[in-house]
């Protein structure tokens, strides 16, 4: 029918209308553009809903840790200064033993060094002592030698402990 008018009155007020009509691929564009912006709102929907689940999250997450760092003991400055003051007086005791077995072992070394000493100077003086006495001499002498190297090795051995604990102190 709307062909027929349009043959007989092209002029027409009804055919004037229909022509200011959007055409058919216009309306369906509109169309298209309707869904695509309702379908951006419905994702857009959806993101919020997942924003707003991940803050919560991120909210439990936050006030489990502040808990946890709440129930977890503290220890005032009274406490950490009794520990301090205990192991710096560990050290100090530590040190102080130390520097006397230092001390003795020095001793014992330069003891050994004079007795060596001793019987290198009694030997280069043509000494008439008796091969036997000579003999006790060095045995007495290799005697004080190994201990020597034996507290030596003692010395060595603490000092490698003091130093192992002063280590573990820090």
């Amino acid at each position: 029918m709307h062909v027929a008018m349009q043959k007989r009155h092209p002029d027409s007020l009804v055919n004037l209308i229909l022509a200011s009509k959007p055409d058919d691929v216009v309306a369906q564009l509109e169309l298209q553009i309707q869904q695509l912006h309702d379908q951006r709102l419905e994702i857009e929907a959806q993101h919020e809903v997942k924003l707003t689940r991940f803050r919560q999250q991120h909210e439990r997450v936050v006030q489990q840790l502040r808990q946890q760092l709440e129930s977890r003991p503290n220890m005032d400055d009274e406490s950490v200064a009794t520990v301090r003051r205990f192991y710096l007086a560990k050290i100090k005791q530590l040190r102080e033993q130390h520097m006397e077995r230092e001390l003795a072992l020095q001793r014992q070394l330069d003891d050994s060094e004079n007795a060596r000493r001793q019987l290198i100077h009694a030997f280069n003086l043509g000494n008439t002592t008796h091969p036997q006495d000579i003999s006790a001499e060095v045995r007495e002498k290799e005697a004080k030698d190994d201990q020597a190297h034996v507290a030596q090795a003692a010395m060595d051995a603490l000092k490698d402990a003091h130093n192992a604990q002063m280590q573990q102190a820090k």
